[in-house]
């Protein structure tokens, strides 16, 4: 994926560009600062995608859905994000690569199969989530612990707990996956 391609994502208008230009100009620090943060459309767009997040939450949630949009407070930008626009600085990014990298820097033996823990996901969602079930499915196929597999998704920016899911009386641990991931994910797949 290109930078062109990235733009076409964003909405290929003036805040898209706004957008790109912040993520490739910070991808290296992972904070966007507040005084690039004045106008709310660019705010909504970066936190809509789960590009860059506000730092802040309600009761020290990690929870994306948690966190108060507000213009010029810092945003902080995922870190699968970070890896995915430092690459694209140096011309082509690809969410493979990204997830590789994340598993590979945190010590994983074969970052390759969290590609397939990805893809699979992907498969098992309803719009943007999934359930933890599902998840810890999918790791054990692979022979992989799903709960520190959640952990380290989590960390990487690709899910978050997302809070407000399940029936009254039992509680069913739902995960946002990562918005822009999918989209990009989307784009890749239907590139002839």
């Amino acid at each position: 994926m290109k930078a062109k391609d990235v733009l076409e994502l964003f909405g290929k208008d003036e805040i898209a560009e706004k957008a790109l230009n912040l993520l490739l100009r910070y991808s290296e620090q992972g904070f966007i600062p507040a005084d690039e943060l004045k106008d709310f459309d660019l705010v909504l767009l970066l936190e809509g995608k789960r590009l860059a997040l506000p730092i802040e939450a309600d009761k020290m949630s990690l929870s994306w859905n948690m966190r108060h949009v507000q213009l010029q407070r810092k945003m902080e930008i995922p870190y699968i994000i970070r890896l995915f626009f430092k690459k694209l600085k140096s011309g082509e990014a690809d969410v493979f690569q990204a997830i590789e990298e994340y598993f590979e820097k945190i010590g994983e033996d074969n970052p390759k199969v969290f590609v397939e823990i990805f893809l699979k996901m992907c498969d098992e969602r309803d719009g943007f989530l999934v359930s933890g079930d599902s998840i810890s499915k999918i790791c054990r196929k692979y022979g992989k612990d799903g709960g520190v597999v959640i952990a380290e998704m989590k960390g990487a920016g690709i899910i978050s707990p997302y809070i407000g899911c399940g029936k009254i009386g039992r509680t069913k641990s739902m995960y946002e996956i990562n918005k822009f991931l999918l989209e990009a994910l989307a784009a890749k797949i239907s590139q002839p």
